[in-house]
């Protein structure tokens, strides 16, 4: 019996486990049934089977910026922790799931239109081109990532180089 689905499951409960642990309660309190907007759905293009990166987020879109961010920082702050944990010379299994946990992360990201950025980062650099084959490969591909955002949001670009050293934990 695979392992794949048990750790997949735990990694996403980690995930929204951290960002539940550090979302401040007046923030949840604020949290409004309308704070959110329906992101518009997209759908495949006629392909005979669907490639799972052209399917629409399954979250809204968030509207509360405050909320945006603290959901960003702390997610970010776990994808460069899990990079730098990654192992040096990764099986074949290791590289599986974090492909995997990628793809089910720019589906399930309770911030649908980040989650449609990600989408389309990852189709513009694909995980299967040998990214994940390495630590660096990985640490390298979600500093990338992360400064994709950054441009976009107007923020500072981060060294890449400085990433193992800054995220270890």
């Amino acid at each position: 019996m695979s392992r794949r689905p048990i750790i997949i499951f735990l990694t996403l409960l980690v995930l929204v486990s951290f960002i539940v642990i550090y979302l401040p309660p007046d923030l949840i309190l604020q949290l409004q049934p309308n704070a959110f907007q329906k992101v518009n759905d997209t759908t495949n293009s006629g392909s005979s089977q669907p490639d799972e990166l052209d399917e629409a987020p399954m979250a809204e879109k968030m509207t509360d910026e405050s909320a945006r961010k603290i959901l960003g920082r702390s997610s970010w702050t776990l994808l460069h922790v899990m990079a730098t944990k990654f192992p040096a010379n990764p099986t074949k299994e290791n590289t599986a799931d974090l492909i995997t946990f990628v793809n089910l992360l720019s589906t399930l990201y309770p911030c649908g239109d980040c989650a449609a950025h990600f989408k389309k980062w990852i189709k513009a650099n694909p995980i299967d081109k040998g990214a994940f084959t390495s630590k660096k490969g990985v640490t390298d591909w979600f500093c990338n990532a992360h400064n994709d955002v950054n441009r976009r949001l107007g923020k500072p670009i981060y060294d890449c180089a400085l990433v193992t050293e800054r995220w270890k934990w």
